[in-house]
């Protein structure tokens, strides 16, 4: 390219290299190849020089792609300068603003590296890649750790966005050494903190009766290689790089060993012997847990973040078999960004007519740091409070607690969103949605297709088991849930070869059905007595389901073969699924010729697998697929639904697994509810979805930072979700109704139509930016819902002036023949630019049609005000300190009422500025 460059950070030089892609050069694409990502087929493209663009000048490389025909990515791979070993590479890149970039690399062992980032700067944005950090990695010895030097380095652009062909463009590569000097002054901190002292409740004895663990102090009794442990589930905050484990040592010669969690991934390692009296300190390295033995999920000894503490065991090797130490405290040294300096983690409940939010600040650093607490409260468009606090936050992250309260004043949904604002930085915001239950029982026809992965069968084993099922069911039941899908455990209901335990399941069943919730059962895993994954396996396995079959068939009709049989789930050979299928399937139909069988069960939507296992003649009658994906482009998602039923012949096909978390650094509580609503309207305006069921109902856990501990729509303690009132109001309006096709209103939303005997539902929707919109709808007697089932207000003659949240669909509700259309907006909000750097200024230009007026604006929290420049003209500063992200602003009108007016708006229209850093690092 035109400026290739190696740079040695060390002495602050920068070497000019004629190199690949030097428009100087010969073939300024020499050392560039294209590739088309052929494990996934139907991409095209190529690589060529353009002279015409470029970041600065012109002559930039061009990768043109094309994803008309399917494939899931495309690459422009190339190699750094020879003689290099560079630890980082920066590139501008211009791209569409909604496909996701990949960045691949390759090792002098041949392993294969890759991580993924997703922005929308529409312009060139610079880019910097660490090389030695990776989230995904295969081949050569497959374990995650890079082996200098980098052989290969691309930039691969995802099928995920709407722009399905096009083009992106890539300049101005720099090839830079790791400084010998240390990190980068904006590059990542340390600093060490306390993760616990070991006297809070979250610790658990697991181990021989005479063991115990109270406020710190171990008492053990082992026998000869004998171990207990305590256990626990935290994350660890930042990216962990050392731990230090303090303890007061009895000199037993016993030996500490702790394992840590990084998704369904466990790490082991030894941490030391007690071998002296007295307090002791043992130190272990993290960071990429390089050496400690690893099982479960994945397997492949990449640990990614966050690290979760799972347990500290105590095993006896020869030394004394009773004792007692002291657990006095775990120091964790972290890295972590400077703009992630503070945590906050919010939470709330609804306590009578207030919500009461709370938030827990912590600071990682290790120096105090002093700023401002922001609070706001909103309801589904915008904000209703706010208030602000000084703090001066201890470092060491130990924690600082705020409360706010806000009264509901009848309303069913409020948000509590924090930030915090210090000298150089602001945090990413943080928030939590507090929402009422529906008053009244929804009724669901058999018809329904309103699923969602209640679980029951995890409270196996709980003292209380009838009781916390009903509790589930109950709030399953009053959002309008149908359907459950239910794990039948093999080693649960058959321990043994020659003996059943059905008395757990029996009573799940019995539950369920009380609410008018119905199982479909899906058989699952392996019994300790057989042969896993042999022909002598399956033929056991299928016995199994046909004596699980027979017990319930005048209660279940649905069973569903294995899970995710074509990732990890099935760690034997995947033709071997096939036969199972097929054995199970002749099984069930034996007992019940009337069942359904469901099979496949892929995580994502994959063909091929599916398509093997057709071709490999096992049979069903039922697809079940987990589509699972970063984000939701609804138009491309119904193609690919339409296009999996075309391949197994239109038999129905079942999401029986899809979802978001809600957890800290993924989407947020507000997002999460909007994917529950556009999932289940995109699923069922396919027109080939029978039923569709969210991944999970309630969350798995409590921790604020493990992805999997979040996707429920209702929380750990069984307080609901924003998320929970999405479904509500789909189970209140789509149960009984069909998919009737789509609804003109315009490319930049959407509309679905969904038609019962004697009524029609429109869904509109805005998937990607807050917008408003005006309708009018005939025939009289149309009613409006928000996404949280709230009335909206539409006038006698049917006409509809409102905000139409990002994510958050409204539904139109009328008699049969529904029909709405869309009119210019009485008022317009125009942003210039709508995509800013920090330090930037923003031009806000309004035209109102009488008798509609400005009242006033919302601007966003530590914002400036906005300068009043002209007649409908505003201009404001976007703080330099902002980080990352999109930031909505407000504008509240109201009918007939003068301008600067403290009279409540009837009418907000949301914009929102996109902020982006002009370095991003990955």
């Amino acid at each position: 390219m035109k400026h290739i460059r190696i740079v040695a950070l060390a002495v602050l030089a920068l070497t000019a290299a004629r190199s690949r892609g030097d428009e100087e050069s010969p073939d300024p694409l020499a050392g560039w190849t294209f590739h088309n990502g052929r494990e996934f087929p139907g991409a095209t493209g190529q690589i060529v020089w353009n002279p015409r663009e470029g970041r600065g000048s012109p002559g930039c490389v061009e990768v043109r792609y094309s994803f008309a025909k399917g494939g899931n990515y495309v690459a422009a791979m190339t190699r750094p300068p020879e003689g290099s070993d560079p630890r980082r590479v920066r590139l501008w890149l211009h791209k569409p603003a909604d496909n996701r970039i990949t960045f691949r690399a390759s090792d002098s062992a041949g392993q294969t590296f890759q991580k993924s980032i997703h922005y929308e700067y529409p312009g060139w944005q610079q880019i910097e890649v660490d090389l030695s950090t990776w989230v995904h990695s295969w081949g050569g010895p497959a374990d995650g750790r890079v082996r200098w030097p980098i052989t290969a380095f691309g930039v691969l652009i995802e099928n995920d966005g709407r722009a399905r062909t096009g083009q992106y463009f890539i300049d101005d590569i720099e090839w830079h050494a790791e400084p010998p000097g240390g990190p980068a002054p904006d590059g990542p901190r340390r600093s060490t903190y306390m993760a616990t002292d070991f006297r809070d409740e979250s610790w658990r004895m697991q181990g021989p009766s005479g063991c115990a663990f109270e406020a710190g102090t171990w008492t053990y009794d082992l026998p000869a290689d004998g171990t207990a442990s305590i256990a626990s589930a935290f994350s660890l905050l930042g990216s962990p790089q050392r731990m230090r484990l303090r303890v007061e040592s009895d000199g037993s010669g016993n030996e500490l060993h702790l394992a840590l969690h990084s998704h369904f991934q466990t790490f082991e390692t030894s941490v030391g012997t007690l071998d002296g009296t007295g307090e002791r300190a043992f130190e272990v390295e993290l960071g990429k847990l390089a050496g400690w033995r690893h099982y479960g999920g994945e397997n492949d000894g990449i640990a990614r973040l966050p690290l979760r503490v799972g347990r500290i065991s105590l095993t006896r090797r020869g030394g004394v078999g009773r004792g007692r130490i002291r657990l006095l405290g775990m120091d964790v040294e972290t890295e972590y960004p400077p703009e992630r300096r503070v945590v906050l983690i919010p939470d709330g409940r609804i306590a009578g007519h207030e919500a009461r939010f709370e938030v827990v600040v912590r600071n990682l650093a290790a120096d105090p740091v002093a700023g401002t607490l922001l609070w706001e409260v909103r309801d589904p468009v915008g904000r209703l409070a706010e208030r602000r606090v000084e703090l001066t936050l201890p470092g060491g992250a130990r924690r600082v607690r705020h409360e706010f309260r806000f009264p509901l004043a009848g309303r069913r949904f409020v948000e509590g969103a924090f930030r915090f604002l210090w000298d150089g930085g602001i945090s990413p915001e943080a928030s939590v949605t507090l929402v009422r239950e529906p008053d009244t029982v929804e009724s669901s026809p058999d018809s329904s297709p309103i699923g969602v992965g209640i679980y029951l069968y995890r409270s196996q084993g709980m003292p209380n088991r009838i009781e916390h099922m009903r509790r589930l069911c109950s709030l399953a039941q009053r959002a309008g849930v149908k359907w459950t899908r239910e794990e039948f455990q093999w080693h649960v209901t058959q321990p043994q070869p020659d003996r059943f335990e059905w008395s757990f399941y029996d009573d799940l069943v019995r539950v369920a059905g009380e609410h008018n919730i119905r199982v479909y059962g899906l058989l699952a895993y392996w019994s300790g007595w057989t042969r896993p994954y042999t022909r002598e396996g399956v033929h056991d396995y299928a016995r199994w389901a046909a004596q699980v079959v027979r017990r319930y068939k005048d209660r279940i009709r649905h069973w569903e073969v294995w899970n995710e049989p074509n990732i990890f789930f099935w760690s034997g050979p995947k033709e071997l699924y096939t036969e199972a299928l097929k054995e199970a399937y002749a099984a069930i139909k034996s007992e019940d010729p009337q069942a359904q069988v469901l099979g496949c069960s892929t995580a994502g939507i994959d063909t091929s697998f599916i398509r093997k296992v057709i071709e490999g003649g096992a049979p069903f009658d039922i697809l079940t697929i987990h589509p699972y994906r970063a984000g939701l482009d609804e138009n491309a998602f119904i193609d690919e639904l339409r296009s999996v039923s075309r391949l197994v012949e239109d038999r129905p096909v079942w999401i029986t697994e899809m979802g978001w978390s809600s957890h800290i650094g993924g989407f947020t509580e507000r997002e999460q509810a909007g994917y529950v609503a556009r999932t289940y309207l995109s699923a069922l305006a396919s027109g080939v979805v029978g039923s569709v069921s969210w991944y999970d109902f309630r969350d798995d856990g409590d921790d604020p930072f493990y992805n999997e501990d979040r996707f429920g729509l209702i929380r750990h303690d069984f307080r609901p979700k924003a998320g929970y009132m999405a479904l509500a109001t789909i189970g209140r309006l789509l149960a009984r109704h069909k998919a009737a096709g789509t609804v003109d209103v315009g490319d930049d939303l959407l509309g679905f139509r969904f038609a019962a005997p004697d009524q029609d539902v429109v869904a509109l929707l805005s998937p990607e930016v807050d917008a408003a919109v005006a309708l009018t709808c005939r025939p009289a007697g149309v009613r409006a819902f928000d996404a949280m089932g709230e009335p909206l207000a539409i006038d006698a003659s049917g006409r509809f002036v409102g905000a139409l949240p990002k994510g958050w669909p409204i539904y139109l509700v009328g008699p049969s023949g529904l029909r709405c259309a869309r009119e210019p907006m009485p008022v317009r909000v125009v942003v210039d630019p709508s995509f800013v750097r920090p330090g930037q200024t923003v031009t806000f230009r309004i035209t109102a049609a009488a008798p509609w007026s400005l009242v006033r604006w919302q601007w966003p929290a530590g914002w400036p005000v906005a300068t009043d420049t002209g007649p409908g003209t505003w201009v404001v500063s976007v703080p330099a300190t902002e980080p990352q992200g999109v930031v909505p602003v407000i504008a509240e009108f109201r009918a007939g009422e003068p301008a600067g007016t403290d009279a409540a708006p009837c009418l907000r229209v949301p914009t929102r500025v996109t902020v982006q850093p002009s370095l991003l690092r990955t």
